[in-house]
């Protein structure tokens, strides 16, 4: 019995580490405007966001990368279940 990925379960995977990608992206922004700041007397800001901005747009990107593999789990659960 040959096994096969469906379309669906790549594109949601890649979705996922996408959103948690930018999620880190965004921490490690923080984190350097913060360093820069803590470096000097300019108060740094990227598009008008704080170093705090970033850091909860990361924290933001990781629950909702929690919820996207949660939804995931609960449903390929449910299949399982249905089989039975």
């Amino acid at each position: 019995m040959k096994k096969t990925i469906s379309l669906h379960k790549t594109v949601s995977r890649m979705a996922n580490e996408i959103i948690i990608a930018i999620g880190l992206l965004s921490i490690a922004i923080g984190v350097l405007q913060k360093l820069f700041h803590l470096d000097s007397i300019y108060d740094p800001r990227l598009l008008g966001l704080t170093p705090k901005d970033f850091l909860a747009f990361g924290g933001i990107f990781f629950l909702l990368a929690i919820a996207v593999a949660s939804r995931r789990i609960l449903k390929h659960l449910e299949i399982l279940i249905e089989n039975k």
